[in-house]
């Protein structure tokens, strides 16, 4: 989660008429390109004020008459703990919402599949870049708004974002049915050895560090020293599979704070302490992203055995061929998504 400076938030919140205003404008240019922006402007504000509001809800139940409806669900949320470490409960209806195709439509978003994807292996996804905040991750592997299990049929997408989401009460319910998992390896683990194959987990590889680098046309991504990826793929015997999203730089502008600033220092406090860190963005209208294209483009599976304590060598070794395949993958895509030919990848 990432959020904006707290001069521009303030701003963002007292323009709130505006950006319905923004929406009103829209819509007068033409039904669908309105639904895109209203889609655009809800996603926005659920990342940012959802879980908390979910939180403030129950609680504000809790202290009224209501109050044996907010014990009833701590006392079911307390057995139902373990289930996003379980596989989660994904619900289809939800994720094949109409609203996540006008989301999508709003850049546009698209999924680019470059070869077939057997469903009877479990796949790793890693994505690339971060992004400030992961759009095209959420895009094509939370919702079915770009059509993920038409392109590759069988699988069965899930996104791994921070495990301290799930502790929010309602929003850990409407994260999981979207098929969304922790990002830890107690939650992942089940997704990535299910018997008959079939799941597809995706992760951002580049975390917070690689959120507070980006800014539009960056081509830099924080791997080289990233072997959890590679040690999970391997205990579990899943195929690690490159993808890199053009485009998911584009979609704010960020305001960088110099190194040694207190900003910069808490940031990195963040970071550290807590795997995100506060972000001073820019959009469209304040918080809505630009439309920019986001062209995600899936590589082909790198075959990953099943060492279920690999050795040291064993993951370098893997570790080597995943960043060649992104590489090759970057250089033969980025002329036809506007990169030039001379734009390199760096890895860090």
């Amino acid at each position: 989660m990432f959020t904006t400076h707290p001069s521009s938030m303030r701003g963002s919140v007292q323009n709130l008429r505006s950006l319905m205003w923004l929406c009103w404008t829209e819509l007068r240019l033409g039904l669908a390109r309105g639904l895109q922006t209203l889609a655009a402007l809800q996603w926005v504000l659920s990342f940012f004020f959802l879980g908390p509001l979910c939180h403030l809800l129950v609680l504000k139940v809790l202290c009224s008459w209501l109050w044996p409806l907010a014990i009833a669900y701590y006392c079911w949320w307390f057995l139902d703990w373990k289930t996003p470490y379980q596989g989660g409960r994904k619900v289809i209806w939800i994720r094949e919402w109409t609203m996540w195709r006008y989301f999508c439509d709003y850049f546009p978003a698209k999924l680019v599949k470059t070869t077939e994807l057997s469903p009877n292996k479990n796949y790793l996804f890693g994505y690339h870049p971060h992004g400030l905040m992961s759009i095209g991750a959420f895009c094509h592997f939370a919702t079915e708004g770009s059509g993920f299990s038409l392109t590759f049929p069988g699988l069965h997408a899930h996104l791994a974002t921070l495990y301290f989401n799930f502790y929010m009460p309602l929003y850990r319910d409407y994260l999981m049915a979207g098929g969304v998992c922790p990002a830890s390896r107690s939650a992942m683990g089940p997704l990535l050895s299910h018997p008959g194959g079939g799941n597809v987990v995706a992760i951002v590889i580049g975390g917070a560090a690689e959120a507070l680098a980006c800014h539009p046309g960056a081509t830099s991504l924080y791997l080289n020293q990233r072997r959890g990826f590679v040690r999970l793929a391997l205990e579990h015997g899943a195929d690690l599979v490159p993808v890199y999203s053009f485009g998911e730089n584009d979609t704010y502008k960020q305001h960088t704070f110099p190194d040694g600033s207190w900003v910069r220092r808490v940031q990195e406090w963040c970071r550290q302490t807590l795997s995100f860190s506060p972000c001073a963005l820019r959009g469209s209208w304040g918080i809505l992203p630009f439309r920019t294209p986001i062209h995600t483009v899936v590589g082909a599976p790198i075959p990953v055995p099943l060492a279920p304590d690999p050795p040291a060598e064993l993951v370098e070794r893997i570790h080597e061929r995943y960043t060649a395949a992104l590489v090759h993958l970057f250089d033969t895509h980025k002329c036809s998504f506007g990169l030039r030919d001379t734009d390199k990848l760096h890895l860090l």
